[in-house]
């Protein structure tokens, strides 16, 4: 067999094998990890229910991932800044509360971005702690790229928050793994 048929068989075997080590063309991967934690602020603080002053306040909340496999990665960072016009009223009944120039990203373990929308629906009554929130993150660039994670978090804040006084910090903990898929 000559130099040329040589390469040329062992070719034709090599790039079947990558074809199946990479998946199919444009095939979206995603990673599970097993822990998610969130704490956030509101500057300035939501007002309380039953006051109707509606303020523009600024909200930066800042995620931990952790235990994830899949993807390459074992861990990531989300942060996101948004603004939130509205009052606790807004806030508890969905109604309302415009989220103007969202900016949310999620810092990968191995040094990669995702770029991200994130959408939260209360679940629960208000003044309910932990409250129960539905908490959806769509992967629209970067790794992970047309991948969603949806599940729920249970939301805490200060004693009395939206009920005897406004809402300003809050932590976030999920109830299950978060499944980009």
């Amino acid at each position: 067999m000559g130099k040329v048929a040589r390469v040329l068989l062992a070719m034709s075997l090599v790039v079947p094998l990558i074809a199946v080590v990479a998946g199919p063309a444009g095939a979206v991967t995603g990673t599970t990890c097993k822990t998610f934690s969130a704490s956030g602020s509101y500057s300035p603080p939501l007002p309380k229910l039953g006051v109707s002053t509606v303020v523009t306040s600024k909200v930066k909340a800042t995620a931990n991932l952790g235990g994830c496999s899949g993807g390459g990665v074992t861990s990531g960072v989300a942060t996101t800044l948004y603004t939130y016009k509205g009052n606790c009223n807004t806030f508890v009944t969905n109604k309302g509360g415009v989220i103007s120039g969202a900016s949310s990203s999620i810092k990968w373990s191995n040094g990669q971005t995702s770029t991200t929308t994130v959408t939260s629906t209360a679940l629960s009554k208000p003044g309910v702690q932990p409250a129960v929130i539905l908490l959806t993150t769509k992967v629209t660039k970067g790794l992970f790229a047309g991948t969603t994670a949806s599940g729920k978090v249970l939301g805490t804040s200060v004693k009395g928050a939206c009920i005897s006084t406004g809402l300003g910090t809050f932590k976030l903990a999920g109830t299950g793994p978060t499944v980009f898929k």
